[in-house]
């Protein structure tokens, strides 16, 4: 759990016992439920609301647990699919709870016996009217993770440790691998679009480098980011000699502002690297 703080350089605040225990407990005499481990022990986390807001869109609290949609998401008549009767019957039993709304999902975890609960996407169904289900391929705490590293690496939230450094983006062919398994050391657990079956893939580089890539199979969508100078330097030299890349360098901008950077804000030899970037990817598209 602590590696989410770690990676947002943020303290959690623990407090076991008090109100939020008390809820708790009472949600779990009332439904005949065990929380998971993990799962009481985010609740308790007191300034969880404050750390966690920047990356999700609404979080339930503890005392909202369990609460079932004012307008049901199982308000359809009975359908003949068991996949969608068996969710429906433990959505009411409050065996499926809704955490958190990230994006277009709502963020459901499964009560079972994992301390370290299966996460679903609640989604309404456009071909045959009701809401369904789709499992993610991550557990709760990799799930979080992953989706505050992308915030961080690639979204619009930068948290103190990432305020510095160097962002830019490419658009290129599709994803080599095993290119970028060689150059980057670290790879993180790619994650499945379960909507377009495109895979979204994570690499870091000594904590100093780190590539984000939205791959589609034919085009793939990079997002760079580098923490110091030398670092950028070595990035930039790795993709300027590969042949992944046809288009130009996107949005080269220092630190967290959106505009681009500008020559006084980089030493002689890196943006000789950038003007040569720029420079090759325009006559390629002409």
């Amino acid at each position: 759990m602590f590696r989410i703080f770690d990676l947002i350089d943020q303290t959690p605040i623990f407090e076991p016992t008090g109100k939020v225990e008390k809820q708790l407990q009472q949600f779990e005499k009332h439904y005949q439920i065990s929380l998971p481990s993990i799962i009481r022990n985010w609740f308790h986390i007191k300034n969880l609301r404050t750390i966690i807001s920047p990356y999700v869109n609404s979080m339930v609290l503890p005392n909202e647990l369990g609460q079932l949609s004012p307008v049901s998401i199982f308000n359809s008549s009975k359908t003949d699919d068991k996949n969608i009767e068996y969710f429906r019957q433990e959505y009411k039993s409050r065996r499926l709870l809704k955490l958190f709304r990230i994006g277009d999902n709502d963020i459901f975890i499964h009560i079972n016996d994992k301390q370290n609960p299966d996460v679903y996407f609640g989604q309404p169904s456009y071909y045959n009217g009701q809401f369904v289900f789709y499992q993610s391929e991550h557990s709760f705490l990799d799930y979080m993770y992953l989706n505050v590293w992308d915030k961080v690496i690639a979204g619009s939230v930068k948290p103190k440790p990432f305020r510095k450094g160097w962002r830019f983006e490419i658009r290129g062919k599709a994803l080599n691998l095993a290119t970028f398994e060689k150059y980057f050391p670290n790879q993180l657990p790619p994650t499945l679009h379960i909507y377009y079956g495109r895979k979204f893939y994570r690499f870091q580089k000594d904590d100093q480098q780190f590539a984000w890539i939205f791959d589609d199979g034919e085009t793939s969508y990079y997002y760079f980011y580098a923490h110091e100078e030398q670092d950028l330097i070595e990035l930039l030299t790795f993709l300027k000699n590969h042949s992944t890349f046809t288009t130009k360098v996107l949005h080269f901008r220092r630190g967290h502002r959106s505009k681009h950077s500008e020559k006084d804000h980089v030493c002689d030899k890196t943006w000789q690297i950038v003007h040569n970037l720029f420079d090759t990817k325009q006559s390629n598209d002409q």
